[in-house]
């Protein structure tokens, strides 16, 4: 197989990002129709469950493109599980197969989103299964299989809730993908700062965009070896798209 150039990468990381937009407009044109409040996140509809059906296709295209990363492969103790969750062994992957992987690497059980669109705000955990052993499968994952299944038997399994934590996945794995950081610190979605009273709050002076590249490799993927000094203060390292953002890491300096 040849190596993707810099340009096909960046293309295709300026794909996902397009993608998740589209999600992202999807939810803005539904509450066009279902006012966005707690007495509305279980409606579901027809639109709703189509949309989870695409949420949850590219949730699983994300986590394949992730455990098929090549810098995985020297990462300690994960060689059987990659082998698993790559389809190299005789099972097909499932959710389990990329959760043994991706859990142990980046943590997602412990990321925690905030959705919001006008006045709802809302924290999701759209991961927060993957700290069981055993019950491991997200309810809006759960949603998206009896959807996938049997679409109009299962159709108000599509609720506006399940929809949100779906797109809410998406949009964390999309920054946790490696191949993705060059495009969303060019475009300023991968940030330095922090979160006062539910806001987000940049830096004032922004951490060089380079250092931050570094500083993900170090915080994220640390047995590659990437290093960077420290500089006496904490910093946080925020995602933000138009109806989602995360402290996706927080840093402290080495005592």
């Amino acid at each position: 197989m040849m190596r993707k150039t810099g340009t096909e990468m960046l293309g295709e990381a300026e794909y996902a990002w397009f993608l998740l937009e589209r999600i992202e407009d999807s939810i803005n044109q539904i509450s066009d129709y279902v006012q966005v409040d707690e007495m509305n996140l279980k409606v579901y509809s027809r639109q709703m469950a189509l949309k989870l059906y695409e949420v949850g296709t590219l949730v699983e295209a994300m986590m394949k493109r992730m455990v098929n990363d090549d810098v995985l492969n020297s990462f300690p103790n994960l060689a059987d599980d990659l082998c698993d969750a790559r389809g190299q062994s005789e099972h097909l992957p499932t959710i389990r197969s990329y959760r043994n992987v991706l859990e142990r690497v980046f943590a997602l059980s412990g990321k925690t989103i905030n959705f919001r669109l006008f006045t709802f705000s809302r924290n999701l955990q759209p991961f927060a299964s993957f700290a069981s052993e055993k019950d491991i499968s997200p309810e809006w994952w759960d949603a998206y299989n009896l959807v996938k299944h049997d679409f109009f038997l299962n159709l108000s399994e599509a609720t506006f809730e399940r929809l949100i934590e779906g797109a809410g996945a998406l949009f964390l794995l999309t920054f946790l993908c490696r191949l993705h950081w060059p495009v969303l610190l060019l475009h300023n979605r991968l940030v330095t700062g922090s979160l006062r009273e539910g806001k987000l709050i940049e830096d004032r002076i922004p951490y060089d965009q380079e250092k931050l590249w570094k500083k993900l490799y170090e915080i994220f993927l640390p047995h590659l070896g990437i290093t960077m000094p420290d500089y006496g203060a904490p910093i946080e390292i925020l995602a933000r798209s138009r109806l989602f953002f995360s402290v996706l890491a927080h840093w402290e300096p080495r005592k």
